[in-house]
């Protein structure tokens, strides 16, 4: 590989050893995957946060890289924690995981990383421009990244993006190069998607189906917003290793290459969705029960859904049997707060919860067992991983079981 004479520097230590140990591992993964040289990027973020994910072990890794004096080099935000970082009390998390989770958080800051703690970045002050190289760990915000912002970046594991943060640097390989983001498949949509779990379950339909590729969806024809497409972004992301997709005259790449792919399009693998794969997911997750649990917020509920939810509970009560959990990031929280959506919903018997996701919490040890949500990300892993009976449904009939019951 390549290395100008800084990335040498970086190579030889002269730049600190934690910085030497970074660059020495993008290195290695770039020369395993073909990449002949390195790039700067400009923001990261980092995953591998929860102590439910990276244990004893992965504090030890933080800590040795505290001493060995690293340091972030460029924009660096946290994907989330295992807990709200102020009020884990509320969601009755073990005191021994709450210290050792504010630890690790605590060894990040110390390396000049933003605790910001959410999956959804883009919406939170790290937002890339177009064409920018980044190096970014959570999987539905790479794909968001490379899909709706245009964004380069490949689906970094924790490590490698945590390395990019103290060296500003990444291998030169996979969504980074332009001919790599061409799709690979054509997505013909023969039903109508009417709300952001619809489109969580479309991606988790066609990531199970292609499992790795660049789809090119057709356009839906009706208005996309931000939730619809973090919720495709996610559920692409889950049941396959999809980390940039194009629909029609809708997403950047797709309308700077309109021409193109009219031509292109017919050589592609055709896939064709109709109804009855987005009923069939509806149906496979479905609780035959009222859930202990009702969660929105895989990826984080932004400002509009959580206004979506304070409308819907505005002088009204949650069952005394079921909790309503909105995950966000704490920046949207204060939203909401000066909003007066936080008031609302917690008068409801709701909860706002900040800096975490079910997915990375150890809601099992809390005593639930039947969870009832809008991703389709959600399901799956904590179906897969936690053996948990699960199932979706919209926002608005999350909202309306909460106050109703199943």
């Amino acid at each position: 590989m390549f290395l100008t004479k800084e990335e040498e520097k970086m190579f030889d230590g002269e730049y600190g050893e934690a910085t030497r140990l970074a660059v020495r591992l993008i290195v290695k993964v770039g020369e395993a995957l073909g990449a002949q040289k390195l790039i700067d990027v400009s923001s990261a973020q980092v995953s591998g946060v929860s102590y439910k994910n990276i244990g004893d072990p992965g504090i030890q890794l933080l800590e040795d890289l505290v001493k060995l004096g690293g340091k972030s080099r460029i924009l660096s935000t946290l994907n989330p924690a295992g807990m709200d970082l102020k009020n884990w009390k509320k969601m009755k998390i073990d005191k021994d995981f709450a210290e050792k989770q504010l630890k690790i958080i605590n060894l990040y800051i110390q390396m000049g990383i933003l605790p910001t703690c959410s999956c959804i970045p883009y919406l939170i002050g790290n937002s890339p421009k177009y064409r920018a190289h980044i190096a970014w760990a959570e999987s539905s915000a790479v794909t968001y990244a490379n899909s709706v912002l245009g964004a380069r970046t490949n689906r970094e594991g924790g490590p490698l993006a945590l390395a990019s943060a103290l060296t500003g640097k990444t291998a030169f390989y996979g969504f980074h190069i332009e001919e790599n983001r061409f799709p690979t498949h054509y997505i013909e949509l023969r039903t109508k998607l009417h709300n952001p779990a619809d489109y969580s379950i479309l991606g988790y339909v066609v990531g199970k189906i292609i499992k790795t590729g660049v789809p090119l969806f057709s356009n839906p024809r009706v208005p996309l917003n931000v939730d619809c497409l973090k919720a495709l972004s996610a559920g692409l992301a889950t049941s396959g290793s999809i980390s940039l997709f194009h629909i029609e005259d809708c997403t950047i790449e797709a309308m700077i290459e309109k021409r193109r792919l009219q031509i292109e399009k017919g050589h592609m693998e055709k896939i064709i969705i109709e109804k009855e794969e987005i009923k069939s997911v509806y149906e496979e997750y479905a609780l035959t029960s009222s859930p202990d649990l009702i969660y929105i917020g895989c990826p984080h509920a932004s400002i509009q859904e959580i206004g979506k939810i304070a409308k819907m509970l505005r002088n009204r009560k949650i069952k005394g049997d079921i909790e309503l959990w909105v995950g966000t990031a704490a920046n949207v929280k204060t939203l909401a707060d000066r909003a007066g959506y936080t008031d609302i919903i917690e008068k409801s018997g709701g909860k706002i919860i900040t800096d975490t996701c079910i997915v990375v919490s150890p809601l099992k040890s809390l005593g639930f067992q039947k969870i009832l949500t809008n991703s389709a990300k959600a399901c799956y892993y904590l179906t897969g991983l936690e053996r948990l009976n699960v199932g979706i449904t919209t926002l608005e009939d999350s909202v309306k079981t909460a106050i109703e019951g199943s």
